[in-house]
């Protein structure tokens, strides 16, 4: 049972042993922190649980990993109405609506670390700029290569200190990262408190994702690999492991360190 403890910016896991003794664990972005228990074996700490108590109880670990700060992300139109992270409905240009996923994923990852430092940048302005750094071609951002290259030419520019890490998913499925390396990929990016650009060339068996489509990741269940992104501003969960699975062009993922 996992519950969500806001105050302190925490997750609280709760497990029984075999006895139906109540132990609780303490996880602060997915890490264990601190250990109690009422049960006569008296230990106080992660690290006082030797194995045999390991073999007579079952712990469950919700793995999820998020943003330290997602409200971040929040974005409010002129009427009000809050978004989580951008949409590429708000460029005026057509084309540029049909094909703005791209700069709308880039805005959104350096919209975030220019957050996190202090500065409060207006997205709106900010999404029209990236455009002219990570411009699509008449195919869109169809590779992590045009992406990055946009995004660090964006913030050579404008004098950030970041650099892009890639990991390319091919078309062909055994040259494709397992589904190890992807979560690996993407718990990497959150726990340095950095957003994911996704790139979705094909969905799969997904239907809640787009085709030939840029999306962000705010979370990941690193246990079920389900991940929550940003698109059109909108939260939506995908079950990253199906869309490894089934995508027949694969795709790619790029986060700012």
């Amino acid at each position: 049972m996992l519950r969500e403890c806001q105050e302190h910016n925490s997750w609280i896991d709760v497990s029984t042993d075999i006895d139906g003794q109540v132990l609780f664990f303490f996880l602060k972005n997915a890490t264990p922190v601190s250990l109690f228990s009422n049960t006569h074996d008296g230990f106080s700490s992660f690290s006082d649980i030797k194995q045999p108590i390991y073999e007579r109880m079952e712990i469950i670990f919700a793995m999820i990993i998020r943003l330290a700060k997602p409200e971040l992300m929040n974005i409010a139109n002129n009427t009000g109405e809050v978004f989580i992270g951008g949409s590429q409905d708000w460029y005026e240009d057509k084309w540029h609506k049909k094909s703005g996923c791209g700069p709308v994923a880039a805005t959104n990852l350096v919209y975030y670390q220019m957050r996190r430092s202090g500065l409060d940048p207006n997205y709106f302005l900010l999404m029209r700029e990236m455009y002219d750094y990570v411009t699509p071609t008449l195919r869109g951002v169809n590779s992590s290569g045009i992406f990055t290259a946009g995004v660090e030419r964006f913030a050579t520019v404008n004098g950030m200190q970041i650099s892009t890490v890639a990991l390319d998913i091919p078309k062909k499925k055994r040259d494709r990262p397992d589904k190890d390396k992807l979560r690996e990929f993407i718990v990497t990016s959150l726990n340095m408190d950095s957003p994911v650009a996704f790139l979705v060339l094909s969905n799969g068996t997904v239907s809640s994702l787009d085709n030939w489509h840029w999306v962000t990741i705010l979370a990941i269940d690193a246990d079920r690999l389900l991940i929550e992104i940003s698109d059109y501003g909108k939260i939506i969960e995908v079950n990253i492991s199906e869309w490894l699975e089934t995508s027949m062009l694969g795709g790619a993922m790029v986060y700012i360190e």
